[in-house]
């Protein structure tokens, strides 16, 4: 019916698994697609992933009822997960202040407010890893603009744009 193909422009996907993630596809004006080289909207990739973590570029193409084809890749990411700490990434705050949420006495990054000063990883990002489970936390420029009270439990986790996502959102 000469539609063209269309899929989303930007995919990212992370997994916990270490060997393998099932991809499935919607292709809905396509007459064929392929994934990875496996034919069809369904496929089984493998990661290799010999560390904690581990990236493969997952080529997509599909092609409508004219012939016209389209090539996507996906970024399929592979990352250990983190169970027995919270580490941070915040875009544009260079301090941090955590505490436990049912102990607001228990601070977890010392010292006075505006908290403690935050490790600086380029391009306005700042990290920190706490070396609890669940946290209560505020992200602030050293006290000249805050967040609001904002939680985290165990993991890996990017802050931007009063978002969470467990990858850095630039990549």
């Amino acid at each position: 019916n000469g539609e063209d193909v269309t899929v989303a422009s930007s995919m990212n996907y992370v997994t916990s698994e270490k060997t393998s993630a099932a991809i499935t596809i919607t292709a809905d004006n396509a007459v064929s697609a392929s994934i990875d080289g496996q034919n069809g909207t369904t496929a089984n990739v493998v990661i290799s992933a010999d560390g904690k973590t581990a990236s493969k570029a997952v080529v997509i193409e599909l092609t409508d009822s004219n012939n016209n084809k389209a090539t996507y890749t996906l970024s399929l990411t592979y990352k250990e997960k983190i169970t027995d700490k919270i580490v941070l990434h915040a875009y544009g705050y260079t301090t941090l202040w955590a505490w436990n949420s049912s102990n607001s006495s228990e601070n977890y990054t010392g010292g006075n407010w505006p908290g403690k000063a935050m490790n600086d990883e380029g391009n306005k990002w700042y990290g920190y890893t706490l070396p609890v489970t669940k946290s209560a936390i505020i992200f602030s420029n050293n006290g000249g603009g805050q967040t609001d009270d904002l939680s985290r439990e165990a993991g890996e986790w990017w802050y931007k744009d009063g978002k969470w996502t467990e990858y850095n959102p630039e990549d």
